[in-house]
């Protein structure tokens, strides 16, 4: 698969399965109505709808951000150097991907995306649920 093939595809699912995954994450936790489904409070909602609201909005974000990256430059959404990834991409390796704080990382490098501190913050609430949800499995 050449660097060009891997863009489109890349584009493709890494939005639409980010979008998809933050719906489900939505559909778990609210009804239509963007109401807590059929729960009082917060407390009340199921663990299992919980976890996987929790897991998939996160997921969800997280594909959003490499979209963003590859976006800019396909081969960031990558570990390792852009040199690097390319090579093994042309030797018809697929590299492993980047975690949540490298793409932060990188988001704030190349195509200069910075999110507030606030912004930060419910995100790594989110990320800390998100971490406790998976090594739970």
């Amino acid at each position: 698969m050449s660097v060009e093939d891997s863009d489109s595809a890349l584009k493709l699912n890494l939005l639409d399965n980010g979008v998809d995954f933050i719906l489900k994450g939505i559909d778990e936790l609210f009804d239509s109505d963007h109401v807590l489904r059929e729960y009082s409070t917060a407390t009340d909602i199921t663990i299992s709808s919980y976890k996987y609201g929790v897991l998939h909005l996160f997921s969800g974000f997280l594909l959003l951000l490499k979209e963003r990256l590859s976006r800019h430059l396909s081969e960031l959404i990558f570990k390792g150097k852009v040199n690097e990834v390319r090579q093994k991409i042309s030797s018809g390796k697929t590299p492993n991907t980047i975690d949540f704080d490298e793409a932060l990382e990188r988001l704030e490098i190349a195509p200069k995306v910075v999110f507030s501190k606030d912004e930060l913050e419910v995100v790594r609430t989110i990320q800390a649920k998100y971490r406790t949800k998976a090594c739970k499995e």
